[in-house]
């Protein structure tokens, strides 16, 4: 049977015309299409392109092998580290108009390597191409990162000891209990609880109670497990009709729920009351706690020696003195306090005279306090026997020296730039240590 077909349906092989409505909407959907942009021409690598990455990844790879051949991953994952700074080294070195000669330069860093068995990037961090640099004739007795890291800082600082210094909390109460000066403590949290100065927990009433003392003070927030200045922030405390609140700034208040949304964001940390620096430092940067770090090195027969000492200042408004902020530091004589002309900054790679925001002179200025500073930090040293290296950060205060932090590893290029050199020190105390564990 044939199927029935409608009067509307077209013929086989013919088209209807279409609708002029259709065709009109047609042609206005065509005229508000927006233009299709043509797509970008690719560039293509030339053949001089392509072997140049080819041979600086085969470069990098074989060299990470072969380092960690020698002496294990943890130490090629730190040469790789120090090695991913390489442009800014060089930058400094064609900057740098006291080069060494040429061939010089070369003896010396294959001297280097041969040494320490490493690619001699510590070279360029400390510019000991430069003929201005302080014992810059002394190459060879500088340490580079990686071999301090992996071959003597597990000896100097076990890592099994080093929470006791690092978690800020512990650190805080056995100053006090040992009547070293530090940051009056307000509140404190461990593991998403909040705690108050002698380790009661607080509800939210109490948490009024807790800070009643501090109202119309600044506190500073600080993470119990970070380092560098990272995530700190500045609270004022502030009444909110019966309650107080902490406040960064004008739009930004914690209360009771947003400290405990703290801890989720930064985990555990200390909320401390700010410290009064001294004019004399405070003349110098005013916007920042501008802090002393001291690295002590303590030996197998007790004796405690100041490794190195420089002073670290904020820059740009900044209330952060790190380097990391953008600060610069300038190094002290351990014997006087003074400071050693010229200071620096890693983040502009330059040296300066005087401060480059307040210009006041660097050259000279000798710190107060200096030897309270420098017989608390061997007393604080001598709380910590098992931890045989660390950096102090210490505060000056309108009265004396304010222990802020000790931090169990710390960093070899920063301590020796523009100082004497480290290597021999640190590697004679490490292999004392290494002696009196086997006799044990």
């Amino acid at each position: 049977m044939e199927s029935s077909t409608k009067a509307t349906d077209p013929i086989p092989g013919t088209r209807l015309a279409p609708h002029p409505r259709n065709t009109g909407v047609k042609r206005a959907r065509q005229r508000r299409a927006p233009a299709v942009a043509p797509a970008p021409a690719m560039t293509v690598a030339t053949p001089s392109v392509v072997r140049r990455k080819k041979f600086f990844r085969t470069r990098i790879f074989f060299s990470r092998i072969a380092t960690a051949s020698a002496f294990g991953w943890e130490h090629a994952k730190r040469t790789y580290q120090e090695g991913k700074h390489i442009r800014e080294y060089l930058r400094g070195f064609r900057q740098c108009r006291t080069r060494k000669p040429l061939g010089t330069i070369l003896k010396e860093l294959c001297l280097v390597a041969l040494k320490w068995k490493i690619l001699p990037f510590n070279y360029f961090r400390n510019a000991l191409y430069d003929r201005n640099t302080p014992h810059a004739d002394e190459f060879l007795s500088f340490l580079p990162e990686p071999v301090l890291f992996t071959r003597y800082m597990p000896v100097l600082s076990p890592e099994k000891y080093r929470v006791v210094v690092h978690n800020k909390y512990f650190f805080h109460q056995l100053m006090e209990l040992n009547g070293i000066d530090s940051p009056p403590l307000a509140i404190w949290s461990f593991s998403k609880t909040i705690y108050g100065k002698y380790g009661a927990i607080l509800s939210e009433s109490h948490l009024t109670r807790a800070l009643e003392d501090h109202v119309g003070e600044t506190l500073v927030l600080k993470p119990q497990h970070l380092s560098d200045g990272k995530a700190i922030e500045f609270l004022s405390v502030v009444r909110r009709g019966r309650n107080l609140q902490l406040e960064a700034d004008p739009g930004t208040a914690y209360g009771y729920a947003g400290l405990c949304a703290t801890c989720d964001r930064l985990g555990d940390w200390l909320l401390e009351q700010a410290i009064r620096q001294h004019p004399v430092v405070a003349a110098i940067y005013p916007h920042s706690v501008n802090t002393v770090r001291i690295v002590t090195l303590a030996y197998p027969d007790g004796q405690i020696r100041i490794l190195a000492a420089l002073m670290r200042m904020g820059r740009k408004g900044s209330k952060i003195d790190n380097a990391s902020a953008g600060g610069i530091h300038v190094h002290i004589d351990v014997d006087t306090g003074r400071f050693l002309d010229p200071a620096y900054s890693k983040t502009d790679n330059a040296t300066y005279t005087v401060h480059p925001d307040t210009g006041h002179p660097i050259a000279g200025v000798a710190l107060p306090f200096w030897d309270e500073i420098v017989a608390v930090t061997k007393r604080g040293a001598g709380l910590f026997m098992q931890t045989h290296t660390i950096a102090w950060d210490i505060a000056i205060g309108e009265a004396g020296p304010i222990v802020i932090e000790g931090n169990p590893t710390w960093n070899p290029g920063t301590m020796e730039r523009g100082s004497f050199p480290k290597g021999d020190l640190i590697i004679a105390a490490a292999e004392a240590w290494r002696e009196k564990v086997k006799r044990q």
